[in-house]
């Protein structure tokens, strides 16, 4: 596809475009769904495939558009598609559009344009030909530093500080760790991701079968970590940074990292799903008795999973896209807010202008349990369980249609200005840009599913780590960056 000419591009795109509106349609007819239904689905998928047309390579100023845009289709159109596609429907819609899902064409229409202003004022008047970047040493001591003490980190708390997803527990842990041990374990935490882009950079950078053979481990060993931490995109992290990593160095598609995390998604999601609800869940065992008792969670969770292939369990276990659909909490949102719950005007944002000061230094900082406000606001569940809004979601509940429009905007003039400003297919790459490129990626991309204030926070500290970082390691190198013609043409 990348590679075609804009005239090839747009063919293509109308034409796959207009194949699948008459499949929905003809589908859709024989299933009785909505005609509302079917063109939200049209609709929402001809501004997500938009970035075709702008995408001349994967590695270039449009790629974290395409990124954006596939996410949010994931999250607001998937399992809808898909269910249709089978020739079922669960739709409640009527003839035309309902104010959500007119909404959230809003939203991506609002991203869209906002990221091709974006580019226009990011695009560099001149193109470098080297930039300063870190030695091979630096990248491995630095990234297996970074991993080794965020992963740390993240099991100590999540196993043995705060062994269960309540408030109590949650409450109790922190106060035990006290306020500078909270905020070690916090750099630590932001430090694990970071530590794992570096180890993907280097391993696209050099290709060699040891670089290889790390990076496998250290993929296997997060998909460990999420397991045991129940934290799902702890154990995709690995996998997911991975294959940005190959896609941004090579301006092509990883196949067998691709194949790969097809498999993962298949085979192990609904595994972390079964741990969650039959261990931590009706079993009660805490995550310290379930590392402790390994071997026996392990059984616990293949019984179940084998139960709920062969329809013998009460319990169904969500698939992917179940588990990522967010439409209805934004149509929770939308149906609500303003007539029977009030706007809240920024209420839940108010971590981002507090960013900078250490709990440390203000053990008392205001801060907003967002998934948690929003389920006991609108779904009115269990006192300790997180339902997220999306970013989509908060902005409407907070400010409403202007959000969307100005929020949104927002999204895309940002994603837009580092697209082209950190673009790999340009002369001058360096793990500095490319770690800018993808904790944007994760946080203001992959991170739209939960609280803006949270993903945004991180995000900001962790560019604050890499200027760090940069200004202490990077230095000019003599040789220039591997040119295009050659990264393409090696072998994933």
């Amino acid at each position: 596809m990348f590679g075609l000419s804009t005239s090839q591009r747009a063919g293509l795109y109308i034409i796959g475009n207009l194949l699948l509106l008459v499949l929905m349609a003809l589908i859709g007819a024989q299933a009785n769904a909505p005609s509302g239904q079917v063109i939200y689905l049209f609709l929402i998928l001809a501004v997500c495939t938009s970035p075709i047309l702008l995408m001349e390579n994967l590695n270039g100023a449009y790629v974290l558009l395409g990124l954006f845009l596939a996410v949010y289709f994931t999250f607001f159109a998937a399992q809808e598609l898909v269910t249709l596609l089978r020739g079922e429907s669960t739709s409640l819609d009527g003839e035309f559009l309902s104010a959500t899902e007119g909404g959230l064409l809003l939203g991506a229409v609002c991203t869209l344009a906002g990221y091709l202003i974006g580019v226009k004022l990011g695009t560099p008047a001149s193109v470098e030909s080297t930039a300063k970047d870190w030695s091979r040493g630096m990248l491995l001591v630095v990234g297996v530093a970074l991993w080794l003490l965020g992963a740390a980190a993240t099991l100590y708390v999540q196993v043995w500080v705060v062994p269960e997803k309540t408030n109590a527990a949650t409450a109790r842990g922190l106060a035990s760790m006290g306020a500078g041990m909270t905020f070690l374990v916090m750099l630590g935490a932001l430090a694990e991701p970071l530590g794992i882009l570096i180890l993907a950079y280097a391993y696209a950078r050099f290709r060699t079968v040891s670089w290889l053979l790390f990076i496998i481990v250290v993929v296997v060993s997060q998909v460990i970590l999420g397991f045991v931490c129940d934290i799902k995109s702890l154990g995709m992290l690995g996998g997911i940074l991975v294959i940005l990593a190959k896609i941004l160095m090579d301006n092509k598609l990883p196949k067998a990292w691709l194949l790969a995390g097809v498999v993962f998604i298949a085979l192990m999601f609904p595994l972390f799903q079964a741990y969650r609800s039959e261990v931590t869940g009706e079993r009660g065992m805490t995550r310290t008795q379930a590392v402790e008792n390994i071997g026996k969670v392990i059984d616990i969770v293949l019984a179940s999973r084998q139960q709920d292939d062969d329809d013998s369990s009460r319990h169904h276990t969500l698939t992917f896209l179940e588990r990522a659909s967010l439409k209805g909490n934004v149509e929770r949102a939308v149906e609500r807010t303003g007539v029977d719950t009030p706007f809240q005007e920024g209420r839940t944002l108010v971590a981002l202008a507090t960013a900078f000061i250490p709990r440390l230094l203000w053990p008392d900082k205001p801060d907003v349990a967002v998934g948690q406000e929003f389920n006991h606001t609108f779904i009115h569940g269990e006192a300790d369980t997180y339902i997220s809004p999306s970013h989509f979601g908060e902005l409407y509940w907070n400010f409403g249609w202007p959000g969307i429009i100005f929020g949104m905007g927002f999204i895309g003039l940002l994603l837009g200005f580092i697209g082209a400003r950190c673009s790999m297919s340009r002369g001058g790459r360096s793990v500095t840009r490319f770690l800018i490129l993808l904790v944007t990626a994760k946080y203001v991309c992959l991170g739209f599913e939960g609280s803006i204030a949270i993903a945004y926070v991180t995000w900001m500290r962790s560019l604050l780590a890499i200027g760090i970082l940069h200004l202490m390691l990077a230095r000019r190198r003599e040789e220039p960056s591997i040119p295009m013609a050659f990264a393409t043409a090696q072998p994933g």
